[in-house]
């Protein structure tokens, strides 16, 4: 699990107590993962691509970084954001929704 990915499921808590709750149940299932510095310049080729292809406003920077993480990892992004799935056309890395599309958005 990619920082963003806790920043981003914290910002969803409803409380405290769900914010410990949940941020405990992803250490439980995810295995943290570290932004290597590799990461940084793959997020601004991905944006130079998207740009490339006139798609940069259809990412958010969050889903840039997340999916450069995964890319240069070697990880297949597990997601419930159409977002990632513009991302993987551009870079052929694996996606996998964890909802139905489309079920909760």
């Amino acid at each position: 699990m990619a920082l963003v990915t806790e920043l981003e499921v914290g910002y969803s808590a409803r409380s405290s107590q769900d914010y410990a709750a949940t941020r405990q149940d992803l250490l439980d299932l995810l295995i943290p993962v570290a932004m290597p510095v590799r990461a940084e310049e793959r997020a601004r080729e991905l944006q130079r691509d998207l740009v490339t292809r006139g798609q940069h406003r259809g990412v958010s920077v969050p889903d840039l970084v997340l999916a450069a993480i995964a890319d240069i990892e070697e990880l297949t992004i597990l997601h419930d954001d159409a977002d990632l799935d513009l991302i993987s056309e551009v870079t052929g890395q694996p996606t996998e929704w964890v909802v139905p599309r489309g079920s909760i958005h």
